[in-house]
């Protein structure tokens, strides 16, 4: 059986709903006919979703190739240490 909690997002006030089997099965979005899991969208979206008869596997890892690296950004010193290794006083 397909199951929604709604929940407030703390942060922008936003009431997110989120959506998934009981049975541990995928759940197919009705407008678009992609799988997911489980999903979680605005509430205002109205998404709705039926459940499969496809299990969830128990190992749905994503590869680590696949996984992007978020970098913290540069700072001031970071690039005033890379100038000087390039000989460039600062």
């Amino acid at each position: 059986m397909i199951i929604q909690n709604r929940f407030k997002q703390e942060e922008d006030g936003w009431v997110l709903v989120r959506t998934y089997s009981d049975r541990n099965k995928m759940i197919m979005q009705d407008e678009t006919g992609e799988l997911y899991a489980e999903a979680v969208d605005p509430d205002f979206m109205n998404k709705t979703y039926t459940e499969t008869e496809i299990d969830i596997e128990d190992n749905m890892e994503t590869p680590e190739e696949d996984i992007p690296v978020i970098e913290p950004p540069a700072t001031i010193n970071d690039y005033s240490e890379a100038l000087r290794r390039l000989g460039v006083e600062v």
